[in-house]
This record gives structure tokens, C-alpha cells and sequence, in this order.
């Protein structure tokens, strides 16, 4: 019956009384099958007394505060790792943090994708997964993302994780989130993190395919007025590395740990797999100097 509740939810917002009369149930067995939704992972909202399951996430909203002093800072910034995908690399990703390791790094950012989704983002996506079904996917993130000492991992969720919230109602970042205390869920698509009062940081996943290298980054600061801005720009979605400055902000496409399958070569995509080290020194709360560092794992 918790079933038959999730697709009505989908379906539309309803009081308790409609969905009592329409599921030929008490408001008991209602909450009942509410809290087992719950249990499950799944997002049930109310709005004035509607409950209904949200089609997609709210991107993260409140700005995350670093508020670093003067003086050298540096941490990794990586994107699309794509678990459960037959193309994902984990050698490579475990290289990446043993790097991270190496060089004291004590927080990575990820900007989306962490899962290869629910097999129907693609004509033949099926055919590319290890594994199937949303307790499986999370299961295989929680046992085999690398994990290291004092590092922390601030991840936001891409397209392909999005998939099973639009077909399941259920959030797979979130749920990885919850039984990784190293791992912390920052929302869909895009988060805002204050380095300083002055220094911004955005981290976007996009979408569609860049026409030019950096055009999917040109795009995206041509539609922000000049002061709305962010100082660092990081990107995932495109599999592409790229460090450039435009406009005053810092530009970054930050790789993949997906290896080409044959959906990339069909069409024509490019891949950079591997992540960066980004490192900078802060002056009176500004950043002065940048050091980028492209690890290259395949």
C-alpha cells in the first residue's frame, strides 16, 4: 500500500482526506504507511496542508561559511564520479585521495554526479550499470567511497542523482550522507560557499553539452550582474578540465572519474579524468595568489 501512496503523491498534492477516501484507508494506516515513506528515504512534503513527493530537490540556499584567516589555504575540487557505472573508475579515485592525503588536504568538493543514476537517463543506460535499484546504488557509495582521515567531503547532487528522485521520490546524496559522517550533502545543482566576507565560491553542476570549451562557464557568468559574481566558478557535468580567468572570476571545469564509455564516443565527448588541488593565499580577506593543480588519475 506505501507503494500505491508514493504514486499517488507523485502524481499531486492531497489532503489526508483525499488520500484516505481515493486509498480506501484509515488515517491511521495513513500515517502508517507516511512514516514507512519516510523510513525509505523518501521526501514527503506538506504545503497547506497538501502532502505531495517534490519532482526535483531545492538547490541549497543558505551560503556555507568558511571564513578563512589570512594566509595559504588549499583544498580538492572534483566532480562526476559516477559510482555503479561500469566505466567508473575507482583506482583512479582512490589515487586522487591518497593524493589529497599525501598533501594534508582536509576537505574535497564535488560538484555532482556522485552515482550513475537509474539507468533511464540515456537510451541504453541500463546496459552501462553494475548494479541496479536504489538500495543497491546507495549501498555500493557508502562501502567503496574512499574515505581518509580528517577529510571532508561536501558534495551536491548532479542530474544522474537526480534521477531517482524524479522516478522513486527518494534523494541518493541525502541518503549517502547519512551513513557517512565524512560526507556532507550541500542540495541539488548548486551551493554557495563564503570563503571570506569578500571571497565567494560557487559550485554548479550544469547541463547539456558545452559548444565551445568554455562556453558553458561563459554562459553562466554572462547571466550574473558584475557584483553577483562568485570569485571561484566550479563546474561539473562536462567531464572537461579547464582553469581559466574570466571577467574576474576564476573558471573551472573539475574532470570526471568516468572513464569514456560508448555513450561518450557516440558522441564525441571528451574525457579529463582526474581532479584538482586548488590553492590560494587570502591578504586583509582577498584573495591574492592561485595555484592550481591538475591531478591527472587515467
Amino acid at each position: 500500500m506505501s507503494d500505491d501512496l508514493l504514486k499517488k503523491l507523485k502524481r499531486g498534492q492531497w489532503t489526508k482526506d483525499q488520500l484516505c477516501d481515493d486509498l480506501s484507508i484509515e488515517r491511521k494506516e495513513l500515517n502508517q504507511y507516511l512514516r514507512e515513506l519516510n523510513l525509505r528515504g523518501v521526501r514527503v512534503e506538506s504545503l497547506e496542508g497538501k502532502f505531495f513527493v517534490p519532482s526535483s530537490i531545492p538547490k541549497g540556499e543558505e551560503p556555507i561559511e568558511w571564513n578563512l584567516e589570512d594566509g595559504w589555504h588549499k583544498f580538492g575540487f572534483s566532480s562526476d564520479y559516477h559510482f555503479n557505472d561500469k566505466a567508473h573508475r575507482l583506482d583512479a579515485l582512490e589515487l586522487y585521495f591518497d593524493i589529497l592525503a599525501d598533501e594534508g588536504i582536509k576537505t574535497v568538493l564535488n560538484a555532482g554526479d556522485l552515482d550513475a543514476g537509474n539507468g533511464r537517463i540515456y537510451r541504453g543506460q541500463l546496459n552501462d550499470l553494475t548494479s541496479f535499484g536504489f538500495d543497491n546504488h546507495v549501498d555500493n557509495i557508502v562501502k567503496t567511497l574512499p574515505k581518509k582521515k580528517d577529510l571532508e567531503q561536501l558534495i551536491i547532487g548532479g542530474n544522474h542523482d537526480e534521477s531517482f528522485m524524479k522516478s522513486d521520490g527518494v534523494d541518493l546524496v541525502r541518503h549517502v550522507a547519512q551513513r557517512r559522517l565524512d560526507v556532507e550533502y550541500l542540495g541539488m545543482y548548486h551551493a554557495e560557499i563564503s570563503i571570506t566576507p569578500q571571497v565567494k565560491l560557487d559550485m554548479v553542476h550544469g547541463e547539456g553539452y558545452a559548444y565551445t570549451l568554455g562556453y558553458a562557464l561563459q554562459k553562466y557568468l554572462r547571466g550574473q550582474h558584475k557584483g553577483q559574481r562568485p570569485d571561484i566558478l566550479g563546474m561539473g557535468h562536462y567531464h572537461s578540465n579547464l582553469f581559466s580567468d574570466y571577467n574576474g572570476t576564476i573558471g573551472m571545469y573539475l574532470g570526471t572519474f568516468q572513464d569514456t564509455n560508448d555513450f561518450v564516443k557516440r558522441k564525441g565527448l571528451t574525457t579529463a579524468g582526474g581532479g584538482w588541488i586548488l590553492e590560494f593565499e587570502l591578504k586583509n580577506g582577498l584573495m591574492r595568489r592561485i595555484r592550481p593543480e591538475w591531478i591527472r588519475c587515467f
